[in-house]
């Protein structure tokens, strides 16, 4: 079990390529104040304050694949790299983020709304070549003789705080316009850049050379003393004024007679810079292994097997010995994936409207789209429903659904762009949901 649950850690590390922020399905449903973050122009429709406690209040949650994660897997939780590397395309990619908020709040007075927000924000991301998994699941014994260049590979991450303000404010009638300035707080920064694994052979010394080639470079609270030592204090989980950075929201939403409405708004405009406990790696010697090392990893019955995971865990070690960390004062200057939101909805009767959206996130040369048709029901004074349908990248289509009900002191909604990766998780390969709770306090 516990080597599973190894391999499970290593498959959402190693085929993460984050390209987006959170593509959230919150557009399906305009009366959850929340919605805001997809459009700051979106006005608090509950008549009443919106206050949200610690992780109650909202947890996003985003993936998208090219590669389900019991592709690893055949029979229960037996595991066969083999299976992976079929299953993967010349690299392995996905798109994921998380969002929690730790607070929201939300109330309208006259023509304004105002929201005040914090949260908890974190991206990872990364690529693998398919022939490194191949060299995991075979091990290296057939490599001796050969000169190869394996790659390239990467991985991203980011963690940090954000605190938002925002308002939105009816200009005229039929035109709202709206806002949200955030301050962000990095705590952690990982960035391998691109790099290679190289593979040598130098039969005069009868040995294998294998070297990660590339820089690194990691921000946190850390120290660096012949190993990486945690080194957190109190205020690390509060407001530090260190890592800072700046992000703006900004939309509009346009209402054409009583039934028409159209809204645009881009998301997550902003930078981090991260100055503080920053550290360059990279791997100066290569990994030797003489022929009596040589090692397989394919046939527990033939000689010189070694399992799988006990190959990584040895890789890890030797790299970890050979690696070089120097602290640097140089600052780095991180820019945010944006997004760009376009909606239309039509009120067909008091009770019901259709919709479209159109999500573009944008990461790098790796944009996604998605393009959503959905349907929203007023089914009772206190309950909403809508089913959509999306399509994502204009090649998957991804059925979903959202719900929100009205308690006289409590919201309760739920949301995802695709209902059967809640069904089946580890077979789908994608996943976007929200859910969350919202106390109701009454303002006159």
């Amino acid at each position: 079990m516990k080597k599973n649950f190894l391999l499970l850690l290593l498959l959402c590390l190693f085929i993460t390529n984050i390209k987006a922020q959170e593509t959230s399905p919150l557009l399906f449903v305009p009366g959850v104040p929340q919605s805001s973050f997809e459009n700051p122009a979106y006005q608090n429709l509950t008549g009443k304050l919106a206050v949200g406690i610690p992780v109650l209040s909202g947890i996003y949650a985003n993936w998208n694949s090219n590669i389900t994660f019991n592709s690893l897997f055949t029979d229960g939780l037996a595991y066969s790299f083999n299976n992976l590397y079929n299953a993967l395309d010349e690299n392995g990619n996905a798109q994921s983020g998380v969002q929690v908020m730790m607070f929201f709040a939300s109330v309208k007075h006259k023509k304004n709304t105002y929201s005040l927000s914090v949260s908890e924000r974190a991206t990872s991301g990364g690529n693998i070549d398919r022939a490194l998994v191949r060299m995991v699941g075979d091990g290296i014994i057939g490599m001796y003789g050969k000169s190869e260049r394996i790659g390239p590979s990467s991985f991203r991450f980011w963690h940090y705080k954000e605190l938002g303000f925002g308002i939105a404010r009816e200009i005229t009638k039929g035109f709202d316009f709206g806002v949200r300035a955030k301050i962000l707080f990095g705590k952690y920064y990982i960035n391998t850049g691109n790099f290679h694994v190289g593979v040598e052979t130098d039969t005069d010394m009868g040995e294998l050379h294998i070297q990660p080639m590339g820089s690194y470079q990691m921000s946190g609270p850390l120290l660096y003393d012949d190993n990486f030592k945690s080194n957190i204090f109190h205020g690390d989980y509060f407001f530090q004024l260190r890592n800072l950075g700046l992000a703006l929201d900004a939309g509009a939403v346009i209402r054409k007679g009583s039934r028409s409405e159209f809204s645009f708004a881009i998301a997550d405009a902003g930078f981090i810079g991260f100055g503080r406990n920053i550290f360059n790696m990279q791997v100066d010697r290569p990994m030797r292994f003489s022929v009596d090392e040589l090692f397989q990893s394919n046939d527990p019955d033939r000689a010189k097997y070694i399992e799988p995971t006990d190959a990584l865990s040895n890789f890890g070690d030797s790299v970890a010995y050979l690696l070089t960390v120097e602290s640097t004062d140089s600052k780095i200057l991180t820019v945010l994936p944006a997004k760009l939101n376009i909606a239309a909805k039509y009120e067909l009767t008091k009770m019901l409207s259709v919709g479209a959206s159109n999500q573009i996130s944008f990461y790098r040369h790796q944009p996604v789209n998605l393009l959503s048709v959905y349907l929203h029901s007023n089914v009772t004074e206190r309950f909403g429903f809508a089913g959509a349908f999306s399509l994502y990248n204009f090649w998957e289509i991804l059925p979903g659904i959202a719900a929100h009900y009205n308690f006289n002191r409590a919201q309760f909604y739920f949301a995802s762009n695709n209902i059967l990766g809640i069904i089946q998780p580890a077979s789908s390969k994608h996943l976007n949901l929200c859910v969350g709770i919202n106390f109701l306090f009454d303002t006159q």
